[in-house]
């Protein structure tokens, strides 16, 4: 999937080519997928993912260094929602889209945090995180801050030791 990625300079280009793509609760980037499903397996049997350029350089700072991080986000999402299934409640229950993208979205989150770390960019992905947030509308950012802070503290206690 990280060889199927365009990178856009124009924020015009970018909101026509995601125009009709299913909307995303990412920032910066979206993944654009046909999945197709059979009675064995889902198969994704067309892919692309577009990345805005534009929004990785906030206030003259360019961070598009983080660009492989967001990327990471777009893969493991479509990923997990790909491979969706079954509720793990009592009763198995085949879960609905709206459930699987939540749940594909916040295994994403936690993905890419863990890869901002492994690749020595986490301190800089979450500076990122915290300017990019200020200029979200309404309480949207603090959401991202939110969700993004949570999956930090779990990705830095999986490496904990216990004594």
């Amino acid at each position: 999937m990280e060889n199927r990625v365009q990178i856009v300079d124009d924020p015009d280009q970018y909101n026509q080519l995601i125009r009709k793509m299913v909307p995303t609760e990412s920032t910066g980037a979206h993944v654009y997928a046909k999945v197709y499903v059979h009675p064995e397996a889902k198969v994704v049997t067309e892919s692309k993912i577009y990345v805005n350029k534009t929004d990785f350089v906030l206030n003259g700072e360019d961070y598009t260094d983080l660009i492989p991080v967001v990327v990471r986000h777009e893969v493991a999402e479509l990923y997990v929602y790909a491979k969706r299934g079954y509720s793990t409640t009592p009763i198995p229950v085949s879960m609905s889209p709206e459930g699987a993208r939540k749940i594909a979205h916040g295994l994403a989150v936690r993905e890419q945090i863990r890869y901002a770390k492994e690749i020595g960019k986490i301190d800089r992905y979450m500076e990122y995180v915290r300017k990019l947030s200020v200029t979200m509308p309404g309480n949207e950012g603090v959401k991202f801050c939110e969700e993004n802070d949570d999956a930090y503290d779990k990705v830095m206690k999986e490496n904990t030791v216990i004594k």
